[in-house]
């Protein structure tokens, strides 16, 4: 099950928690709200996928952010990738959680590093689409 609507739970769960908006060529929107009870998958990106797959319908545009610092994706890519990550640095106990958000462009996909929750940008990657079909949601 995925989260159509901004309901309450989505609400609280945007207080304190980065976000990402997916819009489908359907105009239906989905909401990143990884963990919501009842689902048995934990990740709403995978979720997402899961029902692109089932349905045929794609991603035509994507946001992400937290709070009120939003970022936008461009439109209608050949496809979305999205990477959940954390690093750890030795002698701190505090570990760095980091989104990896991009688009799929002529057979590559060009990710961007983001600490979250601060949604700092950091670098580009530019990776082969065979190597990241498994986090990637594509067109048609």
């Amino acid at each position: 099950m995925l989260s159509f609507q901004n309901d309450d739970w989505m609400v609280e769960y945007r207080e304190g928690n980065p976000i990402w908006i997916a819009t489908l060529n359907d105009n239906t929107t989905v909401f990143r709200d990884d963990g919501r009870w009842p689902n048995e998958e934990w990740s709403a990106w995978v979720r997402l996928k899961k029902y692109c797959w089932e349905t045929g319908l794609y991603i035509k545009s994507f946001r992400f952010g937290f709070r009120s610092n939003m970022f936008n994706l461009q439109d209608d890519a050949e496809g979305y990738s999205f990477i959940l990550g954390i690093r750890g640095n030795y002698g701190s106990s505090t570990p760095m959680h980091f989104w990896k958000v991009g688009v799929v462009e002529e057979g590559n996909v060009n990710l961007r590093k983001w600490y979250v929750p601060e949604m700092m940008p950091k670098e580009l990657e530019v990776r082969n689409l065979v190597d990241c079909l498994e986090y990637t949601i594509l067109k048609g």
